[in-house]
């Protein structure tokens, strides 16, 4: 699995996000190959990105992409005072992944988040596209997002207590069990179903030392 940022030209000052998972050993070489790319050539302020030329079918084979959920280009669409872009979007991405692109929907506690999860819902149905409930997890258990803000002050030079710093995080984005997950997403099944089906979709192992 790879969280990428994807941008229009290597000027793009608003890169998009999107997830890569590997579902045989074609994808892994795919997500390689791409992931070289974006340190080579796509870097920007120091962080790789991937240019959306890049991805082409034929480069995206063995994959399956996630949609980034709000901080995703559809996300943003669903999100901005002309949510119906969103749809001309989905298709540009559906076409690139051919049966292998969900929508993602996360409930962390961030803002807006309610607002997208109920259109891209809407989305989902309107196009047939599958949606799949995630958690964007940055650490382990709850007890740690004070330890992880922490370690994002360190690596951007802020303070704790520096009220101008940009909240980006939210205390739920632990790694909840299942039961968890069925609770947050209880008016959902379809999209806890399927996170099951990605799994399920994937048959790679990958062998170490070779």
């Amino acid at each position: 699995v790879a969280d990428v940022w994807v941008g229009d030209s290597d000027e793009d000052r608003k890169p998009c996000r999107l997830s890569f998972i590997c579902t045989n050993v074609e994808g892994f070489k795919n997500l390689s190959r791409l992931l070289t790319l974006g340190y080579i050539e796509g870097q920007q302020h120091a962080e790789p990105m991937l240019l959306k030329e890049w991805l082409k079918p034929d480069r995206l084979e063995g994959l399956i992409a996630l949609s980034g959920g709000q901080f995703g280009e559809i996300g943003r669409a669903l999100l901005s005072a002309n949510p119906e872009s969103a749809s001309e979007i989905l298709d540009e991405w559906t076409t690139r992944f051919t049966g292998r692109y969900y929508l993602e929907l996360h409930r962390v506690g961030r803002v807006d988040e309610d607002i997208h999860v109920a259109r891209a819902v809407n989305l989902a149905s309107q196009y047939a596209v599958p949606i799949v409930a995630t958690n964007d997890v940055r650490f382990v258990r709850r007890d740690d997002f004070e330890a992880h803000e922490t370690r994002i002050c360190i690596q951007r030079g802020r303070t704790l207590d520096d009220p101008t710093r940009p909240r980006e995080y939210t205390e739920d984005q632990y790694l909840k069990s299942s039961a968890e997950m069925a609770e947050v997403f209880f008016d959902l099944p379809e999209a806890l179903a399927n996170s099951l089906h990605i799994a399920q979709r994937c048959s790679f192992q990958l062998s170490l030392g070779q």
